[in-house]
């Protein structure tokens, strides 16, 4: 005798095997390396004119993502629903940097970009010695509509400039080049 497997203990054993070699998410080493950018999906977006791109990487799974409706008059009146990642990135091309606006109001710790020519918010990007992170309008995402969680109403009135600073640093998705 030579003992059958059944295909469910084929799937628990297999379940067992990937489960030792997948990381945890605050593994920092892995998801910093080329195997952990396989696992993240890309989703590209534009403003209108193409003039400033996006490329948004997380290994989120849209339906899951948080998406917040920020309560500030900036947010309201351009209709930005935004979405982040700390353990992800953010790559931003801009082909005209003359055609961009860096808008920046309130406490003043972040611009918030705007294209000049077809108006369109983007994103705003917090940046400093350590690096850069950024919030992102889902809306100039070409898969918008897979950012499906209803937004959830934000308000940072209270904040002061330190404590809006150590928010975004913790919670935006970093920019990189």
């Amino acid at each position: 005798g030579r003992k059958t497997c059944s295909w469910r203990s084929a799937l628990i054993a297999m379940a067992f095997f990937w489960a030792r070699r997948l990381p945890t998410r605050w593994d920092v080493s892995f998801w910093d390396s080329p195997r952990a950018r396989r696992l993240m999906q890309a989703f590209p977006g534009s403003c209108h004119c193409a003039n400033v791109k996006v490329t948004y990487e997380t290994a989120l799974a849209p339906a899951e993502t948080q998406v917040r409706a920020c309560g500030c008059g900036f947010c309201r009146r351009h209709g930005g629903l935004t979405v982040s990642d700390p353990e992800g990135r953010l790559k931003i091309a801009v082909e005209d940097p003359k055609r961009l606006i860096r808008y920046r109001f309130a406490l003043g710790t972040a611009d918030f970009l705007i294209c000049a020519d077809c108006g369109v918010y983007l994103a705003a990007v917090l940046a400093d010695d350590d690096g850069a992170w950024a919030v992102l309008n889902i809306n100039v995402l070409e898969a918008r509509t897979a950012f499906s969680r209803t937004p959830e109403p934000m308000n940072f009135d209270a904040e002061d400039e330190a404590g809006r600073v150590a928010r975004r640093k913790a919670r935006w998705t970093p920019v990189v080049a």
